[in-house]
């Protein structure tokens, strides 16, 4: 009996500390497609520019035209990673953040509509640092730094591609 307890409990536990299945493929492609169609209102072709190693990098493009750019990040808050998209214009700057999955119960205040709008606009090479210009959420104060981090890195990493794909009149 006192066996078949110890067995039990021991299952139990290994049961508990078992971490969820990270979101994924389909999934993942279908709150992904949903975040740029949503953004850029249902573009053309999503062109995976880069991403091997690190944020995933996507060319927008709607009537054969630049409509902009998305980079795939996974910041990592006090409770563990989460994903987001920040997609920027054709520009290089933010044209919106969305969190793709949060699947964390600490820090959720990051996900708000509020928190996120305060990030459109902003440029690589412009201050952005939280609690300047963008103000923090309580209870989330890891999450929204590392969000802060990763919308700064999306933007010099797009960087690179608004750079390119400008026409040579324009730059």
């Amino acid at each position: 009996m006192k066996a078949q307890a110890v067995s039990i409990l021991l299952t139990a536990g290994f049961l508990l500390s078992v971490p969820a299945p990270p979101v994924h493929g389909e999934e993942l492609d279908r709150n992904l497609r949903a975040a740029f169609s949503e953004i850029f209102e249902e573009p053309d072709v999503l062109e995976k520019v880069s991403g091997t190693n690190g944020p995933v990098i996507y060319r927008v493009l709607k009537s054969g035209e630049v409509a902009g750019y998305g980079v795939v990040t996974i910041p990592v808050g006090m409770s563990g990673p989460f994903r987001t998209l920040v997609a920027a214009t054709p520009e290089c700057s933010v044209k919106a953040v969305k969190i793709l999955n949060y699947p964390h119960r600490r820090g959720r205040g990051v996900r708000k509509r509020s928190f996120l709008k305060q990030f459109e606009g902003a440029r690589h090479g412009k201050p952005l640092e939280l609690g300047e210009q963008i103000d923090g959420v309580s209870g989330a104060t890891v999450s929204a730094e590392a969000l802060t981090r990763s919308v700064r890195r999306a933007l010099l990493l797009s960087e690179k591609y608004c750079r390119s794909d400008t026409p040579v009149s324009e730059k």
